[in-house]
């Protein structure tokens, strides 16, 4: 019989994993189904420590160190299906909840100076440029002068500061053009060869799920199984995330 995880959120959601559990490659496809349990999955993936978290703790001056980790237990056994143990981090395709508004960039990396120091101030850039952010043309603009691509690759600038060990970017590519989408998954890829960072891409994008994942989470009636690509080309893995898990 099949593990029974109870998400006792809003939907009061069960999520059914297989015994075998799941193994999560470098950058997995979250799939199903509108309504199938994706967006409850990453609630129960993310506990507590998402982007607005982050916000919140920069708003009030402090560092959030010992609440990100107060997550419910049922998230808890469910990373431990995952054998997820460290930090979880969810980006969204709605940014706003990711940033300061009423901080610049600039304002942003200040913050991360002096509540964290200047290792993380010093990521936040790094992270920035790499996903094509210039810092110092960017460094006096407020985040609403900033395109809707660019306040998600600023919350996710963020969010990677904090060396997470998975990220999950739930429609965060949405709306990017080519080249933003690319510079993003060219920066992730980096990071999980020299951090081990794992990725979980959900996606009605076929395309950036068929050439940026190497297997797949379906999600149905809150029933998880996991599907491996092997050696499927983008074509065939496109396919079989079409024809068989969505």
């Amino acid at each position: 019989m099949p593990t029974t995880i109870r998400y006792l959120g809003a939907s009061g959601f069960q999520l059914s994993v297989p015994d075998e559990g799941l193994a999560l490659t470098q950058c997995t496809a979250l799939v199903g189904r509108s309504g199938s349990g994706k967006s409850t999955l990453v609630r129960a993936l993310a506990g507590d420590w998402t982007q607005l978290e982050l916000a919140r703790g920069l708003h009030r001056g402090k560092a959030r160190s010992r609440r990100r980790f107060e997550v419910p237990a049922e998230a808890i056994e469910l990373r431990e299906q995952l054998s997820i143990l460290g930090q979880v981090v969810a980006v969204h395709q709605e940014a706003s909840g990711g940033y300061l508004p009423l901080r610049t960039v600039g304002g942003h990396q200040w913050l991360l100076r002096h509540l964290y120091g200047v290792e993380q101030a010093d990521a936040f850039v790094q992270h920035l440029t790499a996903l094509g952010i210039d810092f110092d043309a960017s460094r006096q603009l407020w985040p609403s002068e900033l395109s809707g691509g660019q306040q998600r690759r600023l919350a996710l600038a963020l969010v990677l500061v904090f060396r997470p060990q998975l990220l999950i970017l739930d429609e965060a590519l949405a709306s990017l053009d080519f080249l933003a989408a690319e510079s993003v998954m060219g920066h992730l890829r980096e990071l999980m060869i020299e951090q081990g960072l794992k990725v979980i891409l959900v996606s009605h994008d076929l395309y950036s799920l068929g050439t940026h994942t190497d297997s797949a989470i379906a999600v149905h009636e809150g029933k998880l199984s996991h599907h491996y690509r092997g050696n499927a080309t983008d074509i065939e893995w496109i396919a079989k995330l079409r024809g068989e898990l969505i």
